[in-house]
C-alpha cells in the first residue's frame, strides 16, 4: 500500500490545508461581521457547496471510477463530465440572475453562482488526478486557494458579507488553475498511449453523448446531494426560517467538518483502490481502527475545548458551547457512514447508499423546519447528530448482510456494458496504464 499511502497523505494533506484555511477564514469573518452577519456568509457557503454537489451530478465517482478502471472511453468521460458542469453553472447563474431582478433577491447571491464555474472546473480535474492516483498536486492546489482567500479576506472584508463570499470565490479560482494544469497532463499522455482509447467523446452525429453520462452518474448525484442535504441543509433552512442567531450552529459545523476532514481524506484516497479489492485487507481494517480512535478523541478534543472555541473563534454565540459539543459527538457516526458508503459504491451498492442519505436528509430538515418555527437551535443539532448515527448504523447494517451474501465482490450495476472489471483481478493486466 506504499502508493496508496502515499496517496492517502496527499489527499489528507490537501483536507487540512483547507480545513485551517476555511477555519481561519471563518475566525476572521465572525470578529468583522459578528455572530449574525457570520451564519449569512456561512448559509451563503454552504448554499454554494450543495448546488456545486447538484450539478455536479455525480460526475466526480465516474470519472474517478472510469479513470482508475483504464476503461476506453475516459477521455471521453472526462470531456462530457466539464460540459455538464459548466452546463449546469451557467444555469444556476442564470436562475440566480433572475432571482436577484425579478423577484428583488440579494444581489449577494450571484457570487456564490459564478463560484461554480472554477468548482466545477476542480470537480473533473481532481476526480481525474485521484483517479489515476497522482494526488501530490492537490495539497499545493489547496494551498493556493487558502491563501489567496484568506488575503484577500484580510485586504477586503470589512463590515460587507459579499467581500468575504468573493474572497472564497477568487481562492477557488486560483486552485481550479492548479488542479487544471496537470489533470490536461493526464488525459493527454493517456490518450497518446491508448490508455484513455481515442473516443473523442462525440458520436457520429457530432453530438456530445451527455445522456451516456447521465445515465450513469444520476445516482451518485443524488446520493451525494442528499447527504450534503442532510449535513448542511439545517444551517440553510435555519438561516431562511428562523428568527433567531444561526451564528452557534455554524459554528459548530465549522468544527466538526474540520475534524471530519481527516477520515474523509483517508477514505477517499483509498477509493480508486478498492477496485483492486484493497478494502478487503488487514491494512485497511486497521487503518479504520485509526479513525475511530481518531473520532473519538476529536470529539473529546471538540467537548473539551468547546468553550475556548466558541468564544476565541467564532465571538461566542448564543448556544455556540452546547451545539458544538452535540455535532462533535457525530463525528464516529461519520467514520462509519464514510467507509460504508465508499465501500458500497465501490461494489456497485451505490442505489442503497441513496436510499439511506435521502432518508437521512430528509429527517434532519424535518428537524431543522421545526427548530426554526420553534425559535430552537439546539434541537436542530441534535437531530442533526442522531440523523448521522441511523444513518451509519444503516450503512453498516446494509453492507454487513452484504458480504454475508457474497455480494463484494460483484461490478457496479451501473457500468456500461463491457467495462466490468472484477475486483479481484490485477491492475493492468487488461488495459495499458496511464503514463
Amino acid at each position: 500500500m506504499t502508493g496508496v499511502g502515499r496517496n492517502a497523505g496527499a489527499l489528507l494533506a490537501a483536507r487540512v490545508i483547507g480545513a485551517l484555511g476555511n477555519l481561519l477564514l471563518a475566525a476572521l469573518v465572525a470578529a468583522r461581521l459578528g455572530s449574525a452577519g457570520f451564519g449569512t456568509f456561512a448559509a451563503l457557503v454552504a448554499g454554494g457547496a450543495v448546488a456545486n454537489l447538484a450539478i455536479t451530478f455525480g460526475v466526480d465517482v465516474v470519472v474517478v471510477r472510469a479513470v482508475a478502471d483504464r476503461r476506453p472511453d475516459a477521455a471521453a468521460t472526462i470531456r462530457r463530465a466539464l460540459v455538464l458542469q459548466l452546463l449546469g453553472a451557467g444555469v444556476v447563474l442564470a436562475a440566480a440572475g433572475a432571482l436577484v431582478t425579478l423577484l428583488g433577491w440579494p444581489s449577494v447571491i450571484l457570487i456564490p453562482a459564478a463560484t461554480l464555474v472554477p468548482l466545477g472546473v476542480t470537480t473533473v480535474a481532481g476526480a481525474v488526478l485521484r483517479g489515476a492516483q497522482r494526488m501530490a498536486t492537490i495539497p499545493l492546489a489547496a494551498l493556493l486557494t487558502s491563501v489567496v482567500s484568506l488575503v484577500l479576506a484580510v485586504a477586503l472584508v470589512d463590515d460587507r458579507v459579499g467581500m468575504a463570499v468573493a474572497a472564497v470565490a477568487a481562492g477557488h479560482a486560483v486552485g481550479a488553475v492548479a488542479l487544471a494544469i496537470p489533470a490536461t497532463t493526464i488525459v493527454r499522455s493517456g490518450t497518446r498511449a491508448a490508455a484513455f482509447g481515442a473516443d473523442a467523446g462525440v458520436d457520429a452525429g457530432g453530438s456530445w453523448r451527455l445522456g451516456r453520462l447521465v445515465a450513469e452518474s444520476w445516482v451518485f448525484a443524488a446520493a451525494t446531494v442528499a447527504t450534503a442535504v442532510m449535513v448542511q441543509g439545517a444551517l440553510i433552512v435555519y438561516e431562511a426560517m428562523g428568527d433567531g442567531d444561526a451564528g452557534g450552529l455554524a459554528a459548530g459545523m465549522r468544527l466538526t467538518e474540520t475534524a471530519r476532514l481527516v477520515p474523509a481524506s483517508a477514505f477517499a484516497a483509498l477509493f480508486p483502490a478498492m477496485f483492486d479489492g484493497v478494502h478487503r485487507s488487514a491494512d485497511y481494517r486497521r487503518l479504520y481502527a485509526a479513525m475511530l480512535g481518531y473520532a473519538v478523541v476529536a470529539a473529546a478534543a471538540i467537548a473539551a475545548l468547546a468553550p475556548v472555541l466558541s468564544e476565541q473563534l467564532f465571538d461566542d454565540p448564543p448556544n455556540g458551547v452546547v451545539i458544538i459539543r452535540i455535532l462533535g459527538l457525530g463525528l464516529v457516526a461519520t467514520v462509519v457512514r464514510l467507509r460504508y458508503s465508499f465501500e458500497l459504491i465501490a461494489v456497485g451498492r451505490e442505489r442503497l447508499v441513496l436510499a439511506v442519505a435521502v432518508t437521512g436528509a430528509a429527517v434532519a430538515l424535518v428537524g431543522a423546519v421545526i427548530g426554526a418555527t420553534a425559535d430552537r437551535l439546539v434541537l436542530v443539532a441534535v437531530v442533526q447528530m442522531a440523523t448521522a448515527a441511523l444513518s451509519a448504523a444503516a450503512l453498516a447494517a446494509i453492507a454487513s448482510r452484504a458480504g454475508d451474501r457474497g455480494e463484494g465482490s460483484h461490478p457496479s450495476n451501473d457500468s456500461p456494458p463491457g467495462t466490468e472489471r472484477s475486483a479481484r483481478q490485477p491492475r493492468g493486466t487488461d488495459r495499458a496504464a496511464p503514463s
